[in-house]
């Protein structure tokens, strides 16, 4: 059993993103709603931030995410802003 930390809950949906091949994500992203790709886009980006800012805080004794967590909340940055791109490309048409 692993130990859980505050940073389980974020690590937890990152890995949820990342069982879908990224390679998929395009015509997933072009399929969404603008609502729901742009709460999808939050949650993922807030679960990131949250790991890679909790890295580079430099409070001592803080809990630190693993560096597996801290790799694939880096991992995931790309499909991020691929659906940032696609809403911005919804705003301009």
């Amino acid at each position: 059993m692993r130990k859980s930390t505050k940073y389980t809950k974020s690590h937890n949906l990152i890995l949820e993103a990342m069982a879908i091949p990224f390679e998929s994500y395009p015509r997933i992203i072009k399929k969404m709603k603008d609502r729901d790709l742009y709460l999808l886009m939050s949650e993922l980006n807030q679960a990131c931030n949250q790991i890679v800012e909790a890295v580079s805080n430099t409070t001592k004794f803080e809990v630190k995410p693993t560096p597996a967590q801290f790799e694939d909340a880096e991992k995931l940055r790309p499909v991020i802003q691929e659906m940032q791109k696609e809403l911005e490309l919804r705003l301009n048409e």
